[in-house]
């Protein structure tokens, strides 16, 4: 293990790690040495996702208190309905089998009766995602479609470092039936990116 570490610092202090490698009893000098070779087998996609979206969520939330100015007694969250989530599915499966086009994606999801009373929202979905998903966005969204990833609960597990980082109490609900939501957030909310809405505090507190 030691032996590995040494190899990874070299590039930032090379002649430290070669007096290191000089007294573990090598011979040759450290910049002979092969650079560790990473295994793909240990890479969890879905956990480095799940890190970028509670990443991105607290960069959110500090923006809007940053350019609001407000002191925030709650952050309300809430993550993309259901609709969202299928028509993101849908353009997983569809783009395996041929280029994804914003025509051919609406048309399929328009026939979907499940989803008829979001016809309205459906074309401008649309519109938004195809173009993320040919700009190299599709890695992403397939880690999001697939069993591994639950976006609500992983905002709930994350909810008590995101109140430590705020300083406020934070709820996580579903735009498909958010309990409270006074502005209409949810409607804004899509796959990997939760909508929020900020309760200030009030003078009289």
């Amino acid at each position: 293990m030691l032996d590995n570490w040494v190899r990874l610092m070299t590039p930032f202090t090379p002649h430290l790690c070669e007096e290191i490698w000089e007294a573990m009893g090598h011979e040759d000098t450290i910049s002979l040495a092969q650079y560790p070779l990473y295994n793909e087998d240990l890479i969890d996609d879905g956990a480095e996702l799940a890190e970028e979206i509670v990443k991105g969520t607290l960069e959110d939330i500090e923006e809007i208190l940053r350019v609001t100015k407000m002191t925030p007694q709650k952050v309300h969250l809430y993550t993309a309905p259901a609709w969202k989530a299928a028509v993101l599915k849908c353009a997983c499966e569809m783009q395996l089998e041929a280029p994804l086009e914003v025509g051919t994606l609406i048309k399929m999801m328009m026939a979907n009766p499940d989803l008829k009373r979001f016809s309205k929202d459906i074309p401008k979905f649309v519109q938004k995602i195809v173009p993320e998903f040919k700009s190299g966005g599709a890695d992403r969204y397939e880690i999001f479609a697939g069993p591994g990833l639950d976006e609500q609960v992983l905002l709930k597990e994350s909810a008590s470092f995101l109140e430590k980082e705020i300083g406020c109490p934070v709820e996580v609900q579903s735009a498909d039936s958010p309990a409270y939501d006074p502005e209409k957030k949810s409607r804004f909310a899509e796959p990997l990116r939760p909508a929020i809405y900020i309760e200030k505090v009030t003078q009289e507190e």
